[in-house]
């Protein structure tokens, strides 16, 4: 199950500009595969990512889950990501 980053304050869903396997950019939630190598490099991969610690948290969701975030982005860099952790349920607000 993949694991995507989650600020605490609010459920935002962290996104970011990325490359597909073609190598064409889109706007889409990054994810990770394997939680502890995740939590061993989290400090680097905060800064790679520009966020700062401590406002951010791991969250494990279903493979479908992220697609269906990157759907509701729609390649929309304008668009902030939600989830409700209880629900599972997610939705989009332009910001």
């Amino acid at each position: 199950m993949p694991y995507v980053l989650k600020k605490k304050e609010n459920a935002q869903i962290f996104t970011m500009f990325m490359k597909n396997s073609y190598g064409l950019e889109y706007y889409g939630t990054p994810s990770w595969e394997n939680r502890k190598e995740l939590e061993g490099n989290w400090t680097e991969i905060l800064t790679q990512l520009g966020i700062r610690e401590g406002q951010w948290e791991i969250v494990e969701v279903d493979q479908s889950q992220v697609r269906l975030f990157n759907v509701k982005l729609n390649n929309d860099p304008r668009k902030r990501l939600y989830m409700d952790i209880a629900t599972g349920k997610s939705f989009t607000e332009l910001s």
